[in-house]
């Protein structure tokens, strides 16, 4: 969520300078991990919420601010592990990022296309389809990723055709094969798990 847009700005493709991005960031890492702040911020925002006309009448809208602050400021605290973890965290981030960017240049680049590879078109479509899978609008993004990721390889200058056999190479590798490869091992592990154990 930091990355992406930073790239973005970088590129000139969102008008917010990429420093003041970063501020915005790191100042909203500062409120999320203070509980002073965070209570004042959760307080405010159910107040707001209590006045609008659908919300209000939610269940969750009418506990009591202090009691739901306190639920999230609790769970917060939970989840701050030490700098080492975070570090290991960012390493497996940032591998698994370059490791699928570089599936996506290769089934750009395995296409034949005639025309180089387009660096930054390529990073926008990447962000495309991440975003999408974050978004969950549909199961793994499907659809508004391989449509948002074939836009921008055509618009990087890849032939539609070129494009969109790399869009399904792609799609299929990272998508269709973890996917199975993921099932495959829930079910041994699951198999393992229901068998019962001989004394």
């Amino acid at each position: 969520m930091v990355i992406g847009p930073l790239l973005l700005s970088a590129d000139g493709l969102l008008a917010l300078p990429a420093g003041a991005l970063a501020l915005l960031c790191c100042a909203a890492w500062m409120v999320l991990w203070r509980p002073a702040s965070l209570r004042w911020l959760v307080r405010h925002v159910l107040a707001v919420a209590g006045r609008l006309p659908v919300v209000r009448r939610a269940r969750w809208a009418a506990h009591r601010p202090d009691a739901v602050v306190d639920a999230v400021t609790t769970r917060m605290a939970g989840l701050r592990p030490s700098a080492a973890r975070w570090w290991q965290f960012v390493g497996v981030a940032l591998a698994s990022w370059v490791l699928d960017y570089a599936a996506l240049a290769a089934c750009v680049a395995a296409t034949g296309t005639a025309t180089a590879v387009p660096w930054a078109a390529l990073a926008v479509g990447y962000l495309v389809v991440q975003s999408s899978i974050g978004l969950q609008l549909t199961p793994a993004g499907t659809g508004p990723a391989e449509a948002g990721l074939l836009a921008a390889l055509a618009a990087g200058g890849v032939p539609a055709a070129y494009a969109a056999v790399a869009v399904v190479i792609y799609r299929g590798i990272t998508w269709l094969g973890l996917a199975s490869a993921g099932w495959v091992v829930f079910l041994v592990v699951a198999r393992g798990r229901n068998r019962p154990a001989i004394h």
